[in-house]
């Protein structure tokens, strides 16, 4: 059952309890075990898009309730696999976020690129190699582009679907100036907390290298490592805790 978020004490980010609270649960293997099977069913079904989507969906439905029952201190942060509907439709939201601001960023760097390389192919056939090489330059250019926002985004998304799933509404994760000053509150356990997000997206690449099975048991592992992490920076956020005043669904 729901219970009102409560102080987190002094207030610092638990890093060892990021990678203990999952095996804590008696029932780590078995519900690992389920979300790793419904993550390799989104992988497979992928090209089929919507079916794919859905599964998808449900992993992300399961971690925004593993944030919530972080946010208000459950000692059993994972949550039984039920009412899978439901996760489904909260976890479209958590993609829609995603693909949503994935779009926002990475849209014209993207469709410019895509000129560019036209233009390319026409000063090539033309012979007109200044043409080219300046071409090639502003590729380039708009690769670093990319890969600068898609950094900037790295380090923004966390906030924006935390914010998201705590007001329980898809326009809080739009609230640009309210998603920066999250994490503007909470500088250091936003960065431990963004640290344990890159260290469990390298330990689940490492499931990949030690079984390509293993490696759908790990990412949904280290998705609901991230989601209690920023559970715990929104739990020691009094800012937070005191706008967020109703029990969060299903925690």
């Amino acid at each position: 059952m729901a219970t009102t978020p409560t102080p987190a004490g002094d207030g610092t980010f638990d890093f060892g309890g990021a990678f203990r609270f999952f095996f804590e649960d008696p029932e780590w293997l078995r519900k690992a075990l389920i979300g790793g099977a419904l993550t390799l069913g989104g992988a497979l079904l992928l090209p089929l898009l919507g079916a794919g989507l859905l599964l998808t969906a449900m992993t992300s439905g399961y971690a925004m309730r593993v944030l919530q029952r972080s946010w208000v201190g459950d000692p059993r942060p994972l949550p039984e696999w039920t009412d899978y509907g439901t996760l489904m439709k909260e976890g479209l939201r958590f993609v829609g976020l995603y693909l949503a601001h994935m779009v926002i960023v990475m849209f014209v760097p993207g469709m410019l690129i895509l000129v560019l390389i036209v233009a390319g192919g026409a000063a090539s056939r033309g012979n007109n190699d200044a043409a080219g090489g300046l071409i090639a330059l502003a590729i380039f250019a708009l690769y670093a582009v990319i890969g600068i926002l898609g950094f900037g985004l790295g380090v923004y998304l966390p906030a924006a679907l935390t914010r998201m799933t705590l007001y329980q509404r898809m326009g809080a994760g739009f609230e640009f100036k309210e998603n920066v000053a999250f994490i503007r509150r909470n500088p250091k356990n936003y960065l431990l907390a963004f640290v344990t997000m890159l260290l469990v997206q390298f330990a689940a690449q490492v499931g990949m290298v030690a079984c390509c099975v293993g490696l759908f048991v790990t990412a949904f592992w280290a998705h609901c490592v991230m989601a209690w992490s920023f559970g715990q920076v929104a739990r020691n956020d009094s800012f937070l805790g005191q706008q967020v005043s109703a029990p969060a669904p299903g925690a």
